[in-house]
């Protein structure tokens, strides 16, 4: 009896403290967010953007956005403009609260999945303090508010595919459709504030259409399944790609790309419904793989002649591995992928894997053909490892958050991990990279942001606008 007490009381003081860091570093993230202004440079356009939209008549194309920013989603801005507009100067505060609702929905999600509140709570507790994560719940990029509305929806979408392949009955099927609207509203939002995302959503319109497919009999679910989740996810880019086919002005050549991409996955939607498209495992597979081949073959062709394809590849390839250094020490959680017999796993939480795996793949072409920021492989390399402030807030960097949350997610399914929480090296492992993360956060981030309020503590908004920030924060107004 008394071990067992000494075990409870261990339990509640692990998730105590946990709870206790989690609830510090928010009040420490709405701080910031409160405290500095919006110095840097697409922050700034955005806040431009979002006090354009809060105009009493907007104009979507007013010359006062920059062009770029112009045919962005227009997400962010309404949010901005609405906050603006109501009078709310602080506007950045927005972005912790979205902190706060991503651990809350992740803990619950992975507490409803793996039943163990102790597993639930170290796993939400290894999230919220990664580093790059915890960082950029205040700083006014796009990526953050897209990663969070596409991580969430990746939990819920879960959900969905448990349902679907597990054992029906006990679940209704007004609770598959709600879960399919849900989901795939919160991949629209994600595709509303990035408009790269719209690429990202056709990762869970696929597994889902799979997921039905694989099934041996006709499930009379799959259409209106698949119909709610496409068009919840699909709409809100659709809407704006109308909106910006009515500009005025020439569209980007990217966005041409994405509107022609988001009529292909109508399309595609279309001949899924209609049938013409069954993907059971094998088609699944082939599709996947002939994807792949069209898009490596496309490199060679529709690369601007400057660029060589293999230069191209070669920084995709050192890129896909390196981002993940700034996610330090939630990186080190993928030992686990190879202690762990994968095979044996639910097919649920198969179809999870994949989806990380599709997520990657997707991301990897997407900036394969964007274009490169440094002419070399030896460029990139010097701007991760020596002057890793070139290249920490990149695009591909920010934009694996989206998918950071469903990696820690999966990892706590591992039985190994399950086990291993409460005692022996997996514990002690994650205490490890719990402290790792903490102690990045402490030295890089909030140590220098610290000592900045404390001496900058009795400026103005105003002047505090014109003063140079802690190294992390750069200043376009800097006097």
């Amino acid at each position: 009896g008394a071990s067992s007490f000494e075990q409870l009381k261990k339990k509640g003081f692990y998730e105590f403290s946990g709870f206790w860091i989690l609830f510090v570093l928010l009040i420490f993230s709405l701080a910031n967010a409160y405290f500095f202004p919006i110095t840097g440079a697409d922050g700034v356009w955005h806040h431009v953007k979002g006090m354009v939209y809060g105009l009493p008549l907007v104009d979507f194309e007013s010359k006062q956005i920059i062009a770029q920013f112009r045919q962005y989603p227009p997400l962010i801005g309404l949010l901005y403009g609405w906050l603006i507009s109501a009078g709310f100067e602080r506007i950045t505060v927005f972005f912790p609260a979205l902190y706060f609702c991503l651990l809350y929905i992740f803990y619950y999600r992975c507490y409803e999945h793996v039943k163990s509140s102790t597993i639930a709570g170290t796993a939400t507790l290894v999230l919220g303090t990664t580093p790059y994560l915890w960082w950029h719940s205040f700083l006014p990029f796009l990526d953050w508010t897209a990663g969070v509305f596409y991580a969430v929806g990746i939990l819920y979408w879960f959900v969905l595919t448990k349902n679907i392949l597990g054992p029906t009955k006990s679940i209704s099927v007004k609770q598959n459709r709600s879960l399919a609207v849900l989901s795939g509203i919160l991949f629209g939002l994600a595709s509303w504030t990035r408009p790269e995302f719209v690429l990202y959503s056709a990762v869970p319109i696929f597994l889902l259409v799979a997921t039905f497919d694989r099934q041996k009999e006709f499930v009379n679910e799959r259409n209106p399944v698949i119909i709610r989740f496409a068009i919840a996810a699909l709409i809100l880019p659709s809407l704006w790609f109308s909106v910006l086919l009515n500009f005025d002005g020439s569209l980007d050549t990217s966005f041409k790309l994405l509107i022609i991409a988001c009529a292909g996955l109508w399309i595609g939607l279309g001949l899924v419904l209609t049938r013409i498209v069954h993907l059971v495992p094998r088609i699944a597979m082939a599709v996947a793989i002939i994807l792949v081949a069209i898009c490596l073959i496309g490199l060679f062709i529709f690369l601007p002649p400057e660029l060589s394809p293999w230069t191209a590849l070669a920084i995709r390839l050192f890129r896909l591995f390196a981002v993940q250094i700034f996610f330090a020490g939630t990186v080190f959680l993928f030992v686990f992928l190879f202690t762990e017999k994968l095979r044996q796993r639910p097919l649920a939480e198969k179809h999870l894997g994949a989806f990380l795996l599709l997520f990657l793949l997707v991301q990897f072409f997407i900036y394969a053909y964007s274009g490169l920021k440094w002419p070399t492989l030896s460029h990139y390399i010097e701007n991760t490892f020596i002057h890793p402030g070139n290249s920490i807030n990149l695009s591909d960097t920010r934009g694996t958050l989206a998918i950071y949350p469903a990696f820690v997610f999966f990892i706590f399914c591992l039985p190994g991990i399950k086990k291993g929480v409460t005692s022996g090296h997996v514990k002690r492992f994650l205490l490890t990279t719990i402290a790792i993360n903490l102690i990045l956060i402490l030295v890089v981030f909030a140590g220098p942001r610290v000592k900045f309020i404390a001496e900058n503590f009795d400026k103005s908004y105003e002047q505090l606008a014109e003063t140079s920030g802690p190294p992390d924060l750069p200043n376009q107004f800097a006097k």
